[in-house]
């Protein structure tokens, strides 16, 4: 009977376990720089790897944007470890605020009039600016916004190298702590 007992508690604890850890990190989490679906000890030496040492940026690069202050710096390996070691704030909390989401995605460009290829990327549910990083061979390029606000928001985009093409925008629903994806063209 006792085996039983807690065959039965070790089997309702793994089931919500499964469970809570699907629902809650269904996406990819701000913070997690090495991309291996936690966030630990491990991307705090990627991130310093990153920052001192050569190594690869985190995919997009504002995945380490831990304290979300539209900078990936030293400052993000200190949030990183607060919250690791020091029960501090949930990466995507920016000091006294609430959590926010952060949104990337692939820009495709139809036309090339010369000049340098790359889009300045905006929201107004955001007070970070970006810009798209060089094209590729496929004439796309990647962008990375952080500290966007949850909820259903719009993305914004123009071509640098031509200032009279017109602004394309995409919606998007945003996750707090989270980085969702949203392609333009």
């Amino acid at each position: 009977m006792r085996f039983k007992s807690i065959s039965l508690i070790i089997a309702c604890a793994v089931f919500f376990m499964i469970l809570f850890s699907s629902a809650v990190f269904a996406g990819r989490r701000i913070g997690d720089c090495n991309d291996d679906a936690n966030v630990n000890v491990g991307d705090v030496v990627y991130l310093i790897n990153y920052l001192y040492k050569g190594g690869d940026a985190p995919f997009p690069k504002c995945v380490g944007d831990c304290n979300v202050d539209c900078n990936v710096n030293v400052g993000d390996v200190v949030f990183l470890v607060n919250y690791l070691y020091k029960l501090g704030d949930v990466p995507g909390t920016p000091s006294g605020g609430s959590q926010k989401g952060m949104v990337y995605g692939y820009i495709t460009y139809t036309h090339l009039n010369g000049g340098v290829p790359g889009a300045s990327v905006w929201s107004s549910a955001s007070p970070c600016n970006t810009f798209s990083e060089p094209l590729d061979s496929n004439c796309q390029s990647l962008y990375c916004l952080s500290y966007v606000e949850p909820g259903t928001q719009t993305i914004n985009c123009q071509d640098l190298a031509d200032p009279n093409s017109p602004e394309v925008t995409g919606n998007v629903n945003v996750i707090a702590g989270e980085l969702v994806q949203l392609d333009l063209a």
